[in-house]
C-alpha cells in the first residue's frame, strides 16, 4: 500500500509541475503579446519657437500625429532657437524644433533627431528700399533693422548675413552702419501702422511665414533676393582657416555656414495680384532640426520618428519628408534612437518585417512552449489516469487477501465467505483483462504484475478452500452422508455457482478429488 501512495503521489507530481509550466508557458507568452499589442504612454515637452511662429504650428501638428504613437506631447513656447537649445540641454525640455546652422558644441548634451525641410531666409523691405537693397545691401545703411529677438537664430544668422556684407551694427560709442531692432513675431503681427515699423525685416521660417504674409499683404513690404548663399557658406572656409570666426559685438556667434543652404521661394507665395514673388525668388538658409536631449530614451525618439516619417505629417513639406536624409551631415550627434530607427528601416530587411519577425517570434515560442507543456501534461495526465485504473484493482485484490487473512486468523474459517472472496477475485480479473484489451488501461508491466497478484491471492483463498473441503468430507464420512450434501448445507446456493459437478465418484471437485487451482 505505501509503494501504491508513494506512485500516485510522483504521478501526481510530475502532473502538478507540467501544469505550472503549461500555464507559466502561456502567461508568458500572453505577457508578450500584451506588451507588444499595447505600448506604454509617454508624455514629453516639446518647443517650435515663437507660439505665433509657423515652427509652433508644425510643432503642433507633430504632437497630434504622435498621439497614435501612444505619445503624449505638450507645446510650449519660446523666444527662439537658442532658447531652446538652452533648455533642451539643461533638460528643461524635452524635444525642440530649432534653426539649423547654430554652433553645435555650445550644448554637448543635445541630440540630434532629425533634419527636416530648409527654412528660407527672408529679407523683406519697405516699397521705397526695393530696388536699392536689390542691388546692394549696403543700402541698408543708415536704416533699421529687425533680426528678430536676441537669442533667436534668425538674429544669429540675419547679424552675420549683414556682416557678410559689410555691414555692422550700430554700438554705443556711435559707430555703426545699422540700428538693431528686436521685434517679436507677435509684435510684427499685431502692428497697425506701417511709418513704426522696421525699414527692413529678416526672418527665417518655413514657407508660408506667416510674418512674411502679413508684411506684404498688409503693409506692402517687397521680398528682397539673396543670391549669394554659396559664397556665404564658403566664407567660413577662409575664415576658419585663417583662424577667426564672425561675431558679434558680444563676441559670440553661434552660426555655422556650412550647414547653410541655397534654397528658393517659388513665385505667387506671398501673392498673386500684385505677385509676391513675381519670379522664382533664390536665398538660402538652414535645415530645420528636430533635437532632444540624450537622456530622452530611445523608445520616445523611434515612436516620434514613426510620426514624423508617417503619411500625413511627412507631407507638410515638399518635397515630403525622406527618412533616408537622417544621416545626412548631422549637425549635432545623432540620438541613439535615430541610429536604431536607421537600422530597424533598412532596405535589405524592413523594419515592418523586423517588427512581425521579433513579435512573432517572441510569441510564437511562447506558445510552443506551452503547447509542449500542455501536450506533456494531457498525457501524463492520461497516463495517470490509465495507471491508477491498475492501481485501483490492485488495492482491491490486496483488500481481498487482507479479508482471507482476517478470516484464517479465526478459530472457524466461515467457508462461504471464502467462496464470496473468490468470486470477487475472478470478476475483478475479467474487468481489469477486457478494459487492458478495450485500450482504456495500458502497461506491460503493469498488467503482468497485476495477474501476478491475482494468482497469488486466488491460490492463498485455493488453499484455504481445500482446507475446509477436507473437513466437509471427514464430516461427510462419518456421518455416513454425501459430501455434496453436507457442502450445499454448509455454503448454500453460493456453492453450486464454485463446486465442480459431480464425476459419480462421490467427492467434490475433480476426479483426485482436489480443487486444483487454476492459472491465470
Amino acid at each position: 500500500m505505501a509503494s501504491f501512495s508513494m506512485k500516485r503521489f510522483r504521478l501526481y507530481a510530475r502532473e502538478g509541475i507540467a501544469a505550472t509550466l503549461c500555464l507559466t508557458a502561456l502567461g508568458i507568452a500572453a505577457g508578450v503579446y500584451i506588451n507588444h499589442s499595447r505600448p506604454v504612454r509617454y508624455r514629453l515637452s516639446i518647443t517650435g519657437g515663437s507660439a505665433d511662429g509657423l515652427r509652433h504650428l508644425i510643432a503642433e501638428k507633430l504632437a497630434d500625429e504622435a498621439r497614435s504613437h501612444e505619445l503624449i506631447v505638450s507645446v510650449v513656447g519660446t523666444a527662439g532657437s537658442r532658447e531652446a537649445l538652452d533648455r533642451v540641454e539643461a533638460r528643461q525640455l524635452d524635444l525642440a524644433l530649432v534653426q539649423g546652422g547654430l554652433e553645435p558644441t555650445l550644448h554637448p548634451h543635445v541630440r540630434q533627431v532629425a533634419a527636416l525641410h530648409i527654412e528660407p531666409l527672408h529679407l523683406l523691405v519697405k516699397p521705397q528700399l526695393d530696388v536699392p537693397v536689390t542691388e546692394n545691401l549696403r543700402a541698408l545703411r543708415g536704416k533699421t533693422v529687425n533680426l528678430g529677438p536676441a537669442g533667436s537664430g534668425t538674429h544669429e544668422l540675419a547679424l552675420d548675413v549683414l556682416r557678410f556684407a559689410g555691414l555692422e551694427p550700430n554700438s554705443s560709442d556711435g559707430s555703426g552702419d545699422y540700428t538693431i531692432a528686436t521685434l517679436r513675431y507677435a509684435d510684427l503681427l499685431d502692428a497697425t501702422d506701417a511709418a513704426k515699423l522696421p525699414d527692413a525685416i529678416f526672418t527665417v521660417s518655413a514657407l508660408p511665414s506667416p510674418v512674411a504674409r502679413v508684411l506684404v499683404g498688409r503693409h506692402h513690404y517687397k521680398l528682397v533676393e539673396l543670391p549669394f548663399g554659396e559664397a556665404f557658406a564658403l566664407d567660413a572656409l577662409d575664415r576658419r582657416a585663417s583662424g577667426s570666426r564672425a561675431t558679434d559685438r558680444s563676441g559670440r556667434s553661434d552660426v555655422t555656414k556650412p550647414q547653410i543652404h541655397p534654397t528658393s521661394i517659388p513665385p505667387f507665395t506671398y501673392g498673386v495680384e500684385p505677385p509676391s514673388p513675381p519670379t522664382e525668388l533664390r536665398t538660402f538658409g538652414p535645415r530645420l532640426l528636430m533635437v532632444s536631449n540624450e537622456a530622452v530614451p530611445t523608445e520616445i525618439i523611434r515612436r516620434l520618428l514613426e510620426s514624423v516619417f508617417s503619411p500625413h505629417f511627412a507631407q507638410i513639406s515638399k518635397p515630403p519628408l525622406d527618412s533616408a536624409n537622417l544621416k545626412t551631415s548631422p549637425e549635432y550627434p545623432l540620438h541613439d534612437g535615430t541610429e536604431e530607427y536607421v537600422e530597424f528601416n533598412k532596405p535589405v530587411l524592413a523594419g515592418d518585417v523586423i517588427d512581425f519577425l521579433e513579435k512573432g517570434t517572441s510569441l510564437l515560442g511562447g506558445v510552443l512552449g506551452g503547447m509542449f507543456f500542455l501536450w506533456q501534461w494531457i498525457r501524463h495526465h492520461y497516463r495517470r489516469k490509465r495507471a491508477l485504473g491498475f492501481e485501483s484493482y490492485m488495492v482491491k485484490v490486496a483488500a481481498i487477501e487482507e479479508q482471507a487473512l482476517a478470516l484464517e486468523m479465526q478459530a472457524k474459517l466461515d467457508l462461504k465467505e471464502l467462496l464470496r472472496l473468490q468470486q470477487e477475485l475472478g470478476r475483478l480479473k475479467n474487468e481489469a483483462l477486457a478494459r487492458f484489451a478495450e485500450g482504456k488501461l495500458e502497461g506491460e508491466q503493469l498488467i503482468s504484475g497485476f495477474l501476478s497478484h491475482v494468482n497469488d491471492a486466488r491460490n492463498y483463498l485455493n488453499r484455504l478452500i481445500l482446507h475446509e473441503r477436507d473437513n466437509i468430507e471427514d464430516r461427510a464420512s462419518q456421518e455416513r452422508r454425501p459430501a455434496e450434501a453436507l457442502w450445499a448445507e454448509t455454503v448454500g446456493p453460493l456453492g453450486a455457482e464454485v463446486a465442480p459437478a459431480e464425476r459419480g465418484s462421490g467427492q467434490l471437485g475433480a476426479a483426485d478429488g482436489r480443487l486444483e487451482p487454476s492459472s491465470a
